[in-house]
């Protein structure tokens, strides 16, 4: 989880002239998105699409069955 934004960062340095477009979940997006000074730091150019897969939900909904119905943090 949280792959797609590095990589997609690294794609572009490796690949400048290319466009790059990475496509990733709402809970891989916030788990990287401090990439995004990065990006703006240095300049790299990539498109990002976040989807809302309710990843921290599915999360939470696991949590839950692994530890008898409560969430741990």
């Amino acid at each position: 989880m949280g792959w797609a934004f590095p990589a997609a960062l690294g794609a572009k340095l490796g690949q400048p002239s290319r466009q790059v477009i990475g496509m990733m979940g709402d809970c891989d997006f916030l788990m990287v998105m401090q990439d995004l000074e990065t990006a703006v730091r240095e300049n790299i150019a990539v498109a990002i699409v976040v989807f809302n897969d309710y990843g921290y939900g599915t999360i939470r909904e696991l949590q839950k069955r692994e530890f008898n119905g409560r969430v741990v943090e």
